[in-house]
C-alpha cells in the first residue's frame, strides 16, 4: 500500500512539475510578403487607393511592382515601389490621341518598328508623360512631345 501510495505521489509531482515548465517561446517572423510573392506594403496601398479594383495582375518591373486592370474597357496601371509609394499612374491611350510629335519620332528614329502600345502617364504630383512601346523598347515624352528617354523591357509577370 505505502508503495501504491509513492508511486501515486510520484506521479502526481511529475505531472506538476511538468506543468510548471514554460512553453517555448517561439520566435515568429513577420512577412513583408503575400503568398504570392507581392511586398505588403505595395498590396496594402492599392488596396487603399482600389478598394473596388478585385481582379489585378501584378508584374513586377525592376524594382517596381505594377497592377493591371481594366476598367470601362480602358487598361489601367498602377506603379508603386517596393515600399508601397505610389510613382506613377498611366492609362491606354490609342495612337490617335498623342501629341503629333510623338507619332513622327517614332516614324524618323524608328522606321521599321510598330507602336504597339501608347500609355498616357500621370506623376503623383500631377505631372503628364507619355511611353511608348515600340518592338522591346519603350520611349518616354514630356507632356509637350518631347522625347526624353529610352528604355529596355524588363517585364517579369510574377502574380496573376
Amino acid at each position: 500500500m505505502k508503495t501504491l501510495f509513492l508511486s501515486l505521489l510520484l506521479i502526481c509531482i511529475s505531472f506538476q512539475a511538468e506543468a510548471q515548465k514554460k512553453p517555448s517561446a517561439k520566435v515568429k517572423s513577420k512577412s513583408t510578403e503575400n503568398a504570392k510573392g507581392l511586398p505588403l506594403l505595395v498590396e496594402a496601398a492599392f488596396k487603399n487607393s482600389y478598394p473596388l479594383v478585385t481582379k489585378v495582375k501584378w508584374v513586377k518591373k525592376d524594382a517596381d511592382y505594377e497592377a493591371q486592370y481594366e476598367e470601362k474597357a480602358i487598361q489601367h496601371r498602377i506603379i508603386y515601389s517596393s515600399k508601397g509609394k505610389l510613382l506613377y499612374t498611366a492609362v491606354t491611350i490609342s495612337i490617335a490621341a498623342l501629341p503629333h510629335s510623338i507619332t513622327a519620332y517614332a516614324a524618323i528614329n524608328y522606321p521599321e518598328f510598330q507602336i504597339k502600345e501608347a500609355l498616357k502617364m500621370k506623376s503623383p504630383a500631377n505631372v503628364i508623360s507619355y511611353e511608348l512601346s515600340v518592338d522591346d523598347t519603350y520611349l518616354i515624352f514630356d507632356d509637350n512631345g518631347n522625347f526624353v528617354n529610352r528604355k529596355t523591357r524588363s517585364d517579369k509577370p510574377i502574380i496573376q
